[in-house]
């Protein structure tokens, strides 16, 4: 069915309608040619009308049917779509998980122009476990203690150390422990406020994370 909206309206003046004409006549007795014409062209127009309605309620019809199809291909689309989010998020919870190291922040700072503070063995073993340790560790006093301590090690000694039931070896330097390690709450203000940045530094390089090194600093600060 072609569009009805684009039809035209016969000439029924012409000679091929007068088959029409003269039938038209000869029911409506009285009735001249020009009748006859006006009678057809009504006639016509009432039915291209019809078609009109009819030809509107098809193409909406035809239009639902499109609308409904996208939207399930849509549906299909996105529902893929979000499969293959989920399955790339768990692929790379399962990389950060296995590969730490390639997810660590990249702090945005400068160069040091100094090389880093590093306290003893025991300290920085203990941070690069996640385990919080004394802030004497990181005063003047106990970095001189590490330094001497170093220097009084051999690093090719080993030592069995037992951890999480298991035993292995490490270097002797990293078991000895300072004797005259205060608590926190027995340091000077001095010693407080010298070793802050020092430890803060000291989490950031062994891999805390960047909440729980500002959760720290936070803390310290408003003391």
């Amino acid at each position: 069915m072609s569009d009805p909206n684009n039809a035209v309206c016969p000439d029924f003046s012409s000679e091929i309608y007068v088959h029409l004409r003269l039938m038209h006549i000869s029911q409506n007795p009285g009735h001249s040619d020009a009748d006859a014409i006006a009678h057809l062209s009504n006639s016509w127009r009432v039915a291209n009308e019809t078609e009109k309605v009819t030809w509107q309620a098809q193409q909406a019809r035809i239009a639902a049917e499109v609308a409904e199809d996208e939207r399930r291909e849509k549906e299909a689309a996105d529902l893929i779509a979000e499969k293959f989010k989920a399955d790339q998020e768990a692929l790379q919870q399962d990389d950060m998980k296995k590969h730490k190291a390639k997810y660590l922040p990249i702090l945005d700072r400068d160069v040091p122009d100094q090389p880093p503070i590093l306290a003893s063995a025991t300290a920085t073993r203990k941070l690069s476990s996640g385990v919080y340790c004394e802030l004497y560790y990181w005063t003047n006093t106990g970095l001189t203690e590490a330094l001497n301590l170093a220097a009084t090690t051999d690093d090719d000694v080993l030592t069995f150390v037992m951890k999480d039931g298991m035993t292995s070896l490490v270097p002797t330097a990293a078991t000895r422990d300072s004797r005259s390690v205060k608590p926190d709450r027995d340091l000077s203000w001095d010693d407080f406020c010298t070793a802050i940045p020092r430890v803060i530094d000291a989490m950031e390089r062994s891999g805390w994370q960047r909440e729980k090194v500002v959760m720290f600093a936070q803390f310290w600060t408003n003391i």
